[in-house]
């Protein structure tokens, strides 16, 4: 007692000093938790969504054909008219020696779009990663070589009035590893339509009509297609969750999201990356969202299995879908886009690596209501 009291510390001071460095003692062990805790959660979410930078998909082929019975041609070149386009038709753009047609030679990267369109008459895509869960992006430049999409002009001629519809054989496939199964990445898949104008038979077979029709740019629609929209795999729906903090099951429609639509040189948390939270770098896509002129369509996978989780989706869809373009007399230009979109929850490592297959099948069907 004396030589505390002779020290000049008491006995409830020396109590008070052992517990003062315990608690310290504690918070700093909860503080190294917290810390390791903090670097696990990163480490998790920089596995998802986005694809980091050394993952990426190859493109396997493009078929695009017509069903032409009652009178529908398609070319890419306004000249040299056909029932079936192949990836050589598209690259070469036949007679158009200033197509911007391009397609990547090896691989894929992941882009998103809001959908808005620049002067130039392009979609405005957005190249990104998410490392550490934070996004970053830049905007890619038009028609220039380098982009990790797929982007080329078709003409359709037609005689008639038609609406424009999807057949049911128009799919994006994905290749089956050793499993048996995709890994997912063709969930993940879009495809775009930018309705570039019209030329009437008189105009078009005039002289200089096949560069009058080339040379359309007045953007008057802009349609949005998203195949396999109600496949997941166990992977992607734990990306949603990590990452987004948005729960959703195997076999069900995300009926809308949000695509980049302005650069970002400030990352932003995965969770933050929405039209809600930054409607200045993000927009949302859903149907109707971004004027009259938008569509945005899903469709099912087409499978041979009612089982969503195999991934196997090779089948046909159960209905032709409508477009929701008016094809005039004469020919009409659309732009046609094709990637993989970064904020789709199904565009997570895992579901890299693999081949996507891309098929488009248009019909004209006659309309006798124009």
């Amino acid at each position: 007692m004396y030589v505390v009291e002779e020290s000049g510390i008491k006995m409830g001071e020396l109590q008070e000093t052992k517990e003062k460095k315990l608690l310290d003692d504690t918070k700093f062990k909860l503080k190294q938790e917290t810390l390791l805790l903090l670097i696990t959660c990163f480490l998790v979410l920089s596995t998802y969504a986005w694809f980091t930078s050394n993952t990426f998909v190859k493109i396997e082929e493009i078929d695009i054909n017509v069903q032409t019975s009652n009178g529908l041609e398609i070319s890419v070149d306004a000249l040299n008219w056909k029932e079936v386009l192949a990836n050589k038709d598209i690259l070469t753009g036949e007679d158009w020696g200033g197509h911007l047609n391009y397609i990547p030679q090896d691989y894929m990267k992941q882009t998103s779009t809001a959908g808005e369109v620049n002067g130039e008459g392009f979609l405005r895509m957005f190249s990104g990663g998410a490392i550490g869960g934070v996004l970053t992006a830049k905007e890619e430049p038009d028609g220039k070589k380098g982009l990790g999409y797929i982007v080329f002009d078709i003409f359709l001629k037609t005689n008639q009035d038609r609406d424009l519809y999807l057949d049911v054989d128009a799919n994006v496939i994905g290749a089956l590893g050793e499993n048996g199964l995709t890994n997912g990445m063709e969930n993940a898949v879009r495809v775009g339509f930018v309705v570039k104008g019209h030329v009437k038979p008189a105009d078009y077979t005039s002289p200089g009509g096949v560069n009058i029709a080339r040379g359309l740019n007045n953007v008057t629609q802009v349609i949005i297609w998203e195949p396999n929209s109600n496949s997941h795999t166990e992977a992607a729906i734990e990306a949603a969750f990590s990452c987004y903090g948005v729960r959703i099951s195997q076999n069900e429609v995300i009926r809308s999201y949000s695509g980049v639509k302005a650069p970002i040189s400030t990352p932003v948390p995965l969770i933050q990356a929405n039209h809600r939270d930054n409607p200045g770098l993000f927009g949302e896509i859903t149907g109707g969202a971004l004027g009259s002129r938008f569509t945005f369509i899903q469709t099912p996978k087409p499978m041979r299995s009612p089982n969503y989780y195999l991934n196997i989706g090779d089948g046909e869809l159960g209905d032709i879908v409508d477009l929701g373009v008016k094809l005039e007399p004469g020919v009409t230009k659309i732009r046609v886009y094709m990637w993989i979109e970064g904020q789709d929850y199904d565009c997570e490592d895992l579901a890299a690596g693999l081949e996507l297959q891309f098929n488009l099948s248009f019909i004209g069907e006659i309309n006798t209501n124009y």
